[in-house]
C-alpha cells in the first residue's frame, strides 16, 4: 500500500498561520471566520492537536467510568387527565420501545393504581411532575417488595413533599435512586450560555449551604437537571459535557466521592412540524453525544393545535419520536461507546472554554453571596 503522505513533514498550526499572513501580507487570513458566542466563546475555521484539551476526556470518562457504555433513557411523556387512559399509553410506549415514562399532571389527587397498574417501575426510569411525593413514595413502598427497591430510578418533581428526612439516596426507606431536586435549564441563547450555567451553579450550592442534610454526596445523589437542548450541535454536546465537569468541581471542594448528576434533556418545537422532525433528530443525537442520561424528544406535531390532530396523527407523532432515539441506538450505534465526542479536538476545545467561563461567572456569583443574594440585589 503506498502511503501519500509519509514524503511529508507534519506542518504546525502556527507554521501554517505564519506563512499563510506572510502571503496575505500581513492580514490575519482566519480572522473573518473566527465565529463568536458572547464574548467569551470562540469557534476557529479549523483544529488541529495543539488545540486539544485532553484532560475534558480524561474528567468525563472518569465521571462516566460506572457506565459500561454511552447507556440513555428513552423517554415518553404523558400528560396525565384520564388515569386509565394514560396508563394504556405508557403500556403502549414500553412495548415499543421506550426505557422510561415522564407522567405530568395538574390534578390534585391522581388515582396512582389506576395510572401505574401493570408497570413494573423498578425495571424502567420514571419521572413524576406535579404528584404528591409523599403519596407516591407510599405507592412504591407498599407496592413493590424491599428487594426490588434497590432497582428503582425515580424522579419525583413534587407539587408537595411532606417529607421530614431522607436516606442516603434521597428518598426515605429506599435503597433505590430516588432523586427530587430539580434544577431547571431552559436556556437557548447561546450569547449569554455560560451566565445561565453558573447561575445553576451557584442554585446547587444555595441547595447544599441551606440543607439540613451535611451529607454532601445525598444531595448530589438527588439532582436532575432539566435539560432543554440548544439547536447548536456542537454547543449542545459541549455544554453537557461542561456541566458534568463543573458540578464535579464543585463536588471536589466538598468531598463528594462520587459527584454526578442526572441530565434529563428535551428537544424544543417550532410549530413547522416538517422542521421539527429534523430539529428533533440533531438536537437528540447531540445530547446523546454530550451524555445525557434520560432524553425525551417532543413529538413533531406537538405545537399543533389538538382538533386540527387526529388520533392517527397523536400516535404516529409519538411513535416518531421514540424512534429517533431507537435508531440513535441501534443504528447509529451511539451506545456502544462510552463518549462519543472523546478526542474531538473541536469539542473538547469548545468545552474547555465553556467550562472556565461558567466557573468565573460562579464565582463572581459567590463572591456576591450566592444565587439567592444575586437575585435580591437585582430585584
Amino acid at each position: 500500500m503506498i502511503k501519500l503522505f509519509e514524503e511529508f513533514e507534519p506542518v504546525k498550526k502556527t507554521e501554517w498561520l505564519q506563512k499563510a499572513t506572510s502571503d496575505m501580507k500581513g492580514n490575519d487570513p482566519f480572522e473573518q471566520y473566527v465565529k463568536s458566542f458572547g464574548e467569551e466563546i470562540k469557534q476557529m475555521p479549523y483544529y488541529d492537536s495543539s488545540d486539544s484539551v485532553e484532560s475534558v476526556s480524561s474528567n468525563i470518562a472518569h465521571l462516566l467510568h460506572d457506565r459500561p457504555y454511552n447507556s440513555w433513557y428513552n423517554v415518553q411523556e404523558i400528560v396525565v387527565n384520564e388515569e386509565k387512559k394514560c396508563n394504556q399509553l405508557a403500556l403502549n410506549a414500553l412495548e415499543a420501545g421506550a426505557t422510561g415514562l415522564h407522567f405530568i399532571t395538574q390534578k390534585a389527587d391522581v388515582d396512582l393504581h389506576g395510572l401505574l397498574q401493570n408497570i413494573k417501575l423498578p425495571y424502567i426510569y420514571a419521572c413524576f411532575s406535579g404528584f404528591n411525593e409523599k403519596n407516591l413514595l407510599d405507592y412504591i413502598k407498599n407496592e413493590y417488595p424491599a428487594e426490588e427497591h434497590e432497582h428503582l430510578q425515580v424522579s419525583i418533581n413534587g407539587a408537595s413533599t411532606g417529607r421530614e428526612s431522607k436516606d442516603q439516596n434521597g428518598g426515605q426507606h429506599f435503597s433505590g435512586t430516588i432523586r427530587d431536586f430539580f434544577l431547571t435549564f431552559t436556556h437557548h441563547n447561546i450569547e449569554t450560555l455560560t451566565k445561565s450555567i453558573a447561575e445553576l451553579m451557584s442554585q446547587f450550592v444555595d441547595f447544599i449551604t441551606n440543607s439540613n442534610d451535611e451529607n454532601v454526596q445525598n444531595l448530589f445523589n438527588r439532582i436532575v437537571i432539566q435539560n432543554s437542548c440548544l439547536n447548536h450541535y456542537f454547543l449542545e454536546v459541549a455544554k453537557l459535557r461542561a456541566l458534568r465537569i463543573l458540578f464535579a468541581e464543585i463536588g471536589s471542594y466538598y468531598v463528594v466521592a462520587s459527584p454526578k448528576i442526572f441530565i434529563q434533556s428535551k428537544t424544543h418545537t417550532s410549530t413547522d412540524h416538517l422542521d421539527n422532525l429534523l430539529t428533533n433528530t440533531t438536537q437528540a443525537m447531540a445530547a446523546i453525544t454530550g451524555g445525557t442520561d434520560a432524553i425525551v424528544i417532543t413529538p413533531h406535531f406537538a405545537n399543533q393545535r389538538t382538533d386540527e390532530l387526529s388520533e392517527q396523527d397523536i400516535t404516529f407523532s409519538n411513535r416518531i419520536a421514540r424512534n429517533v432515539s431507537n435508531l440513535i441506538d441501534e443504528e447509529s450505534q451511539m451506545g456502544k461507546v462510552l463518549d462519543p465526542a472523546a478526542g474531538s479536538w473541536y469539542v473538547n476545545n469548545l468545552t474547555q472554554q465553556i467550562v472556565d467561563q461558567s466557573w468565573k461567572k460562579f464565582t463572581d456569583i459567590e463572591e456576591l453571596g450566592g444565587y439567592s443574594k444575586k437575585s435580591q440585589l437585582l430585584a
